[in-house]
């Protein structure tokens, strides 16, 4: 079990003015913040780092911290990745993880597809008399 550590008002308001000066001092450059189609009705970009809160209008060009906007295209480029791999499941194309449970069937499937015999007959091994 994870050790619990506390951290005190004091502690918090310290890191929170340790990320507020880091960003401060950090270069600066323009970016544009898309609507997000997740959330249509959403105006602003909401984030955080280190638990410090930010936020920036959506569909216009901002100036923010360099790792702000690193953080905002990873957010991006996840959300294109994610999207793109529920649209996967979406289509019925999904992944399996683990073993493939369809193993075994596709298995006796072709077993019995090769003991189908010349006229098209399931051949089940047995024969007249």
């Amino acid at each position: 079990m994870a050790k619990r550590v506390q951290v005190t008002e004091t502690e918090l308001k310290a890191e929170a003015s340790k990320v507020n000066r880091i960003l401060k001092n950090e270069k600066k450059v323009k970016i544009f913040i898309p609507t997000d189609p997740m959330m249509p009705g959403s105006l602003t970009y909401y984030g955080f780092i280190n638990g410090v809160p930010f936020s920036y209008p959506r569909n216009e060009i901002v100036e923010v911290p360099e790792s702000v906007a690193m953080l905002i295209e990873n957010n991006a480029k996840a959300r294109r990745i994610a999207k793109a791999q529920e649209a996967e499941y979406q289509t019925g194309a999904g992944k399996l993880i683990g073993p493939d449970p369809r193993g075994e069937a596709l298995a006796n499937a072709r077993a019995i597809l090769g003991a189908v015999n010349a006229d098209g007959a399931l051949d089940m091994g047995e024969t007249e008399e």
